[in-house]
């Protein structure tokens, strides 16, 4: 959605449900298995698509770290994957501001 809607719009947004019950959504908890089962639908992939995903979110990943580096001067082989996720969240309410970058 590149623009916000003018008038009451129906979306659906990914989320990830953990083993505890745990519901999470863009680094955040939104809530509990028991709170939203009746409107939780697994996301089924078939091979190819599997595929597909799994290659674009690895894409992402190396971005993701790169950026951290370039940011932080943390190595990956030195920093654990929850510093990572909370710096990434971190970015998205305040990201650093980049001397000379490209936009």
């Amino acid at each position: 959605m590149k623009e916000q809607p003018k008038e009451i719009t129906l979306c659906t947004l990914d989320v990830v449900l953990m083993p505890q019950g745990e519901i999470i959504c863009l680094g955040k908890t939104v809530g509990w298995f028991k709170e939203f089962k009746d409107h939780l639908k697994p996301h089924v992939l078939f091979i190819d698509e599997h595929k597909e995903k799994h290659v674009a979110l690895h894409k992402s990943l190396d971005l993701l770290v790169a950026d951290m580096i370039a940011n932080t001067n943390m190595l990956p082989s030195k920093t654990t994957v929850m510093q990572l996720m909370k710096w990434s969240n971190s970015q998205m309410d305040k990201p650093t501001e980049k001397k000379n970058a490209k936009v």
